[in-house]
């Protein structure tokens, strides 16, 4: 049996970066970035593994695996501050 300890879910990292509505915002427009700065992925289509970092394709790639970062760490502090226009209650 595998223990998953409890977390508040707006706290959980699966919610926070991919299943909140806000996220799912962030994403789209992420990707709408991505395809208007013409930045070559090596996939056009975000999943979890792949925005978390747990890709093969995303670590093997230091630029790919630095926008995911980055984006990540975008999500992370604007929802902590409750500063950004995506996570305002």
């Amino acid at each position: 049996m595998v223990f998953v300890p409890f977390v508040e879910p707006r706290r959980n990292p699966f919610y926070l970066f991919w299943s909140c509505n806000e996220a799912h915002c962030f994403w789209q427009g992420f990707t709408k970035w991505v395809a208007e700065n013409q930045i070559k992925l090596k996939s056009d289509i975000f999943t979890p593994d792949i925005i978390f970092g747990l890709s093969s394709d995303t670590l093997s790639n230091t630029k790919q695996y630095f926008y995911f970062l980055a984006a990540r760490y975008y999500i992370w502090t604007y929802s902590s501050a409750k500063q950004s226009k995506y996570f305002q209650k």
